[in-house]
């Protein structure tokens, strides 16, 4: 079995959140693939705009992929990547 997750804050308030555990490698390997790739689209945009002071620009269609995963886009610059490991099953 492999546990999907992804981590967030950074040193004292670092935490892993747990998405979901499927039997399925290849499941895995593409959600966390999918993740971290909207991960690398959004997180300069949103860290640009928050720097800059300003209101983020985007273009809804595009973010709608992210909401689709539940963040919402001041949630993305605290995101570390996903990742997923082998977990054992217990019966």
């Amino acid at each position: 079995m492999f546990l999907v997750k992804y981590s967030s804050g950074s040193y004292d308030d670092w935490y892993e959140i747990a998405i979901f555990v499927t039997q399925s490698e290849d499941v895995a390997k593409a959600y966390v693939e999918k993740f971290n790739n909207l991960l690398e689209k959004w997180k300069p945009i949103v860290e640009e705009g928050q720097n800059k002071n300003r209101d983020l620009e985007y273009k809804k269609s595009d973010f709608s992929e992210y909401c689709t995963i539940g963040f919402r886009y001041y949630d993305i610059t605290e995101i570390n990547e996903a990742k997923y490991e082998l977990i054992e099953e217990r019966i």
